[in-house]
């Protein structure tokens, strides 16, 4: 069948993240090579490139500071009705978000009935803790008064979680078609680093992230640094904004004579390439407790392995499968990194059989976003 008589779903994205725009770069270009009948529309106020089937549509904020800020906080639903037509298609994934809104109404009216939402947190639980200033008690308040109106109108729900999907099939009022897809990564665009093999000191440790948030974790990785006493020395690659107060204290006061800190707020190509292929180990999601949830899909986690790099990690994946030999999963609490563990665990990788080529095949099979749009769209297409 040619994918033109299959029906046409939208999905549309409000204001991403670099890194979040290039995730959606991924779904449109394996969606379009799956032969799916799917448009992706990203509305932004940044310059982003466009694609086959991605359409960016941009727009500007109030000139003026206080106009300004109440659109960038309460007037999300109002841009997406304005800026985008989307009658045409015959189901809208939205990803959600959030119901911080004052003018979400004309696009119920204009669309409820033929959305579906799309989840990747639990924002309540975010707002908590990362969030901060005189508005955060406003934004919790219209996110619990909202939400439930809002998803009520939705026609399905779609959880990067089975535990974030439960939360907001309960907001919607439950009943509702629902289904759990999480995040992937184009495997084939990832450059395959590999690793070192750890055989003489220091021990590389590497951890990505554009901006590190509390629930990364870093403060244990830190702590776990500042009180080791055993004699092997190491040297931790640090790529990522860094503003929490806790962590900068953290590190200003790191004088482990056995620890070296390298610091990088941002890198890519080759810069990033070459940082990935020598270090022997990567370091993931450490705390994601902290935003009230225990099950999570970061992007870090799927480039780690379509990279190759084994890591350690502190959550429940529903893509990683239990024991997998090429990871370590440490206990999920606040408790500081036992270095110690992370020597005893890259020892053990040098008796397996290729890892990194075992790291990349999986991400190919069980994380790539062929696999994950292929079922998002059945999804959709299974509620018309």
């Amino acid at each position: 069948m040619n994918k033109f008589d299959r029906p046409r779903i939208a999905h549309v994205n409000f204001c991403p993240s670099i890194g979040v725009y290039k995730k959606i770069a991924g779904q449109a270009k394996a969606a379009e090579h799956a032969g799916l009948n799917m448009d992706f529309f990203i509305l932004t106020d940044q310059k982003l490139p466009s694609a086959i089937n991605l359409k960016i549509i941009p727009f500007n904020w109030p000139k003026y500071f206080f106009k300004r800020k109440f659109a960038q906080n309460f007037l999300t639903f109002n841009i997406i009705n304005k800026m985008t037509d989307l009658k045409v298609y015959d189901r809208i994934i939205l990803r959600y978000p959030t119901a911080v809104d004052l003018s979400y109404k004309d696009f119920l009216n204009t669309y409820g009935g033929r959305f579906i939402t799309e989840h990747h947190a639990d924002v309540i639980g975010e707002l908590r803790v990362l969030e901060q200033g005189v508005l955060n008690p406003i934004r919790i308040h219209l996110e619990r008064r909202n939400a439930p109106k809002i998803l009520s109108q939705s026609c399905g729900i779609i959880g990067v979680t089975d535990e974030i999907r439960r939360i907001y099939l309960d907001i919607s009022g439950g009943g509702k078609p629902s289904t759990v897809i999480p995040n992937g990564i184009a495997v084939k665009s990832v450059p395959f680093s590999g690793f070192q093999s750890f055989t003489q000191d220091p021990l590389k440790l590497l951890f990505v992230s554009s901006t590190f948030y509390a629930g990364h974790g870093l403060d244990r990785l830190l702590r776990g640094l500042s009180e080791y006493r055993g004699n092997h020395t190491i040297s931790l690659t640090l790529v990522g904004k860094i503003y929490r107060r806790e962590e900068i204290e953290l590190l200003q006061s790191l004088n482990n004579p056995k620890v070296k800190l390298i610091r990088h707020e941002q890198l890519d190509g080759e810069e990033l390439d070459r940082v990935f292929s020598q270090a022997n180990l990567a370091v993931s999601t450490l705390a994601l407790f902290r935003d009230g949830i225990t099950q999570a899909c970061p992007l870090k986690t799927r480039e780690y392995m379509a990279r190759g790099l084994p890591f350690i990690y502190s959550y429940e994946d529903m893509d990683l499968e239990k024991d997998l030999e090429f990871l370590l999963k440490i206990p999920a609490n606040d408790g500081a990194v036992q270095i110690d563990d992370l020597f005893k665990f890259v020892s053990t990788l040098s008796h397996l059989n290729d890892p990194a080529q075992k790291l990349r095949q999986y991400a190919e099979i069980k994380m790539d976003w062929s696999v994950k749009m292929e079922k998002m769209y059945d999804f959709a297409y299974s509620i018309i």
